[in-house]
């Protein structure tokens, strides 16, 4: 579920940088959190406590494994995965579901282009 987080800082840094670039509204807030940013995950009070402790629980799994992740940020198309890990070459979005449609999670796969995607279940 976990996927291994590079090593090489520079190499690491690189990756993020273009994650953000290629996938991010740049102009949107972001809530960045990582090894060499402190942790700061965003709280979307429109979702349930259980997604939102479901999405707390994965990102702390992911900082402790020394992930960069960004909860709540503006994709360039518009949509906001929970979740997105910015230290892989192919990031991954983390998307904490519970009773979401299979015809909703097979668009966002769509409209997550050159994303992979991670269903989470609560």
């Amino acid at each position: 579920m976990y996927h291994k987080h590079i090593t090489h800082k520079m190499e690491r840094n690189e990756i993020i940088n273009t994650n953000l670039r290629n996938h991010f509204d740049l102009m949107a807030k972001k809530h960045i959190a990582g090894p060499e940013r402190g942790s700061h995950i965003a709280i979307n009070i429109g979702n349930s406590k259980a997604h939102e402790m479901k999405k707390a629980e994965v990102c702390y799994d992911l900082l402790r494994l020394g992930a960069t992740i960004i909860t709540e940020g503006k994709l360039i198309n518009g949509k906001r995965p929970d979740i997105l890990r910015l230290d892989l070459i192919t990031p991954v979005a983390y998307e904490i579901v519970k009773s979401e449609t299979q015809k909703s999670l097979d668009a966002k796969k769509i409209s997550y282009a050159g994303i992979d995607i991670v269903e989470v279940r609560v």
